[in-house]
């Protein structure tokens, strides 16, 4: 077994938590309200809740689609830049390392939720006294097959899952890490959050602003305001909107990559690689793929208690992994058959000064005005452009009748930033309301001793007070958007890249080992990590803290630079 024991400060954490989650979710009213039939005579059949019915494969399908709305965004119409000299194959040794992490990343994190999920059930049990003799789920023996006892203790389980809260990111935090360290896992995923949602606020508003032929400025409020009520009073038609638009913009980005080789067959463009600037693309890789555990505490509120969907949970997230990485690999391909790595300018300049020559064969002289309309993917890094730039040029210029690839990765973008928003918005509001609800106690025992706001607020109603702090938050994301600070947005751009490495490598491997400290290691869930992968855990923060420790020496490099 991995991890030691809690120290005594960790005991307390985890006994504060309980005695405020578990004894306080539900009044004692409803406590007595809540009726389990349980009849230990009367035999039952093996799992009979967790055979996959058509709404069941649904929900899966919507994990699915949810994933791929989560990775994949706007961001991939820029990753070819990046690859201006490293060229493709470094990128796909790269960006395979980083699919097989982000894996990882998804397996663990899954067995978090149950652990977290099954401990509640026990605290709960033992907090109801639904029975005279609560069994622990630490002393049922699983069956292979299933993952659950058989009879009434697995139906007596499956009702007690039920009513118990489904764990959020906050929950984890304060189960796996403590309260310091709780505390920042906290402020991290709210910061990664708003961040990426004030980008989105403003790059949406853009993109609808093209289409539309208006200022941006006047954009902001509809693309901030519409989206954010629904997220708030519209939740249950939020995943299928997302999963129908998720597959709609994947058809368009499909098509878009077909007519690309298409061209790029007839250009017959020539690829250079170089291994020496294999950083890049692995930097790129790592955000390209990641964050998709945090919408997972989302998605797993839709899943019932048992192995098999629980196994099917893990599959359908990890295939909207690979369909991202699959997708994002043909784009970065299909680009480079057209679009030149580097700037002629750049490499006959180079020649001129007896210097190695650049990456394609060009003429000894190039013209002024060639040099003004070169296009290449170290031009478009140069200028901030992302790679359909210079794409739609050569194809304007050369093949004007594929000038409608244009629109389609127009349409492309603006639902890709649509749907992004809302599914990072729905993220958001699931974890600032598992925070919230767990500092304000609703409706919890009278007796409770906070002092101050806190003891005051919570007696306020739950269901007018949730949406209105939820709406303010989203407000503020609004505020930043319409003052569209530029630096302050580029740098939070910035942070969240380097933050989504950061919650995988340090605080999601801690969580891992705490997960199997003495508290918890005992713990028996229906689809846990296998004892030959659990030592795998360990290459998380070799993988992912690399990564952020070379975006900080890339961005102190860029800032000295400048």
């Amino acid at each position: 077994m991995a991890g030691g024991d809690l120290d005594a400060e960790d005991r307390l954490v985890s006994d504060d938590y309980l005695s405020r989650d578990f004894h306080g979710a539900f009044s004692e009213d409803e406590l007595e309200e809540i009726d389990i039939d349980v009849r230990p005579d009367e035999p039952e059949p093996e799992e009979p809740n967790c055979f996959l019915q058509p709404r069941t494969f649904l929900v899966f399908v919507q994990c699915y689609f949810v994933t791929i709305a989560c990775i994949l965004g706007t961001g991939i119409l820029g990753l070819p830049v990046t690859l201006a000299e490293s060229g493709f194959s470094p990128f796909l040794v790269s960006f395979f390392f980083c699919f097989i992490m982000q894996v990882l990343v998804v397996y663990f994190f899954t067995d978090l939720l149950q652990r977290a999920h099954t401990f509640s059930i026990d605290k709960y049990r033992s907090a109801a006294s639904l029975d005279d003799a609560p069994l622990p789920m630490s002393e049922v023996n699983q069956d292979d097959h299933a993952g659950m006892p058989n009879g009434s203790v697995h139906s007596y389980i499956q009702e007690v899952s039920k009513v118990v809260p489904k764990p959020n990111l906050h929950t984890l935090g304060s189960l796996f890490l403590g309260k310091a360290l709780g505390a920042a896992f906290n402020i991290c995923v709210l910061l990664n959050l708003v961040s990426i949602l004030i980008s989105y606020a403003l790059a949406g508003s853009e993109a609808w602003a093209q289409i539309l032929g208006v200022d941006f400025f006047y954009i902001i409020p509809a693309f901030v305001w519409l989206q954010s009520l629904a997220i708030v009073f519209a939740e249950q038609i939020i995943t299928p909107a997302v999963s129908i638009l998720t597959f709609f913009k994947g058809s368009v980005l499909v098509a878009t990559v077909i007519v690309t080789f298409g061209v790029g067959s007839a250009v017959g463009n020539v690829i250079t690689n170089d291994f020496a600037y294999f950083g890049t693309p692995f930097l790129m890789g790592t955000v390209a793929l990641g964050g998709v555990f945090v919408v997972m505490p989302m998605m797993y509120a839709k899943v019932q208690y048992c192995r098999r969907q629980l196994k099917y949970f893990f599959y359908s997230i990890t295939a909207g992994v690979a369909t991202c990485a699959i997708l994002n690999v043909l784009w970065c391909w299909a680009v480079l058959q057209i679009v030149p790595q580097v700037s002629s300018c750049s490499s006959s300049e180079g020649s001129s000064n007896g210097e190695a020559p650049g990456i394609t064969v060009l003429p000894s002289r190039v013209s002024p005005s060639q040099c003004s309309n070169d296009y290449s993917l170290e031009s478009a890094a140069e200028n901030g452009e992302i790679s359909t730039v210079p794409l739609t040029e050569i194809l304007a210029a050369d093949h004007p009748e594929f000038m409608w690839v244009a629109l389609l990765v127009q349409v492309f973008i603006v639902i890709s930033v649509t749907v992004s928003y809302l599914t990072l918005g729905s993220a958001l509001k699931h974890s600032f309301l598992g925070w919230l609800d767990d500092l304000m106690s609703w409706g919890r025992h009278s007796t409770d001793d906070r002092s101050g706001v806190t003891s005051r607020l919570r007696l306020l109603p739950r269901n007018m007070f949730r949406p209105i702090l939820t709406l303010l938050l989203f407000g503020a994301i609004f505020g930043v958007a319409m003052a569209n600070p530029k630096g302050f947005v580029m740098m939070l751009e910035k942070i969240a890249s380097l933050l989504i490495n950061l919650l995988a490598g340090l605080f999601v491997f801690l969580m891992v080992r705490k997960s199997r400290s003495s508290v918890y290691r005992n713990i028996q869930i229906p689809y846990p990590v296998t004892d030959y992968l659990f030592p795998l855990h360990i290459l998380l923060p070799i993988f992912f803290l690399s990564a952020v420790v070379y975006d900080v020496i890339l961005s102190f490099i860029d800032f000295f630079v400048e």
